[in-house]
């Protein structure tokens, strides 16, 4: 199941609980609170870990192990930029970092502080440099002459 169809059934059972609650629930651990039987218990708990735990994974890990690839394609395999994003994830430990709200707020100010300046780079490329033309056909060719290469 792909995350529109966890979407969409997110919606339903939210509108769902307008009609026995009075009010959209959408926190799913919420309504589980309500469930009587233990065996439907059990499979909601795991279709809400399996779904947590793919959504982690891939926002998690596979995006940062395509980003150091493309980055250092000689370098580096799928396997290998994984492995050093998976020792990566445990050497920050993010956990301690994140549970003082002062990092939190650093982290966040330095966030802004680096796409800010990104995205006024690439307004003023697109509004002043190339005169808001974009040549889509140049944007897929990966050739070194390529337009954007």
């Amino acid at each position: 199941v792909n995350a529109t169809a966890f979407g969409a059934i997110s919606i339903v059972i939210a509108l769902a609980s307008v009609k026995v609650y009075g009010k959209a629930v959408h926190d799913p651990i919420e309504l589980l609170a309500d469930i009587d039987n233990i065996a439907i218990l059990l499979i909601a708990i795991i279709a809400i870990g399996t779904a947590t735990a793919g959504i982690n994974i891939i926002l998690n890990f596979v995006a940062p192990v395509y980003d150091i690839i493309n980055v250092w394609p000689r370098h580096f395999t799928f396997r290998q930029a994984g492995v050093l994003v998976a020792l990566l994830s445990i050497v920050t430990t993010p956990w301690n970092l994140f549970a003082n709200p002062a990092i939190i707020n650093q982290f966040i100010g330095g966030v802004g502080a680096l796409m800010g300046p990104l995205y006024g780079i690439i307004m003023a490329d697109y509004y002043l440099v190339r005169r808001q033309v974009v040549d889509q056909q140049a944007l897929f060719d990966d050739r070194p002459s390529g337009a954007y290469y």
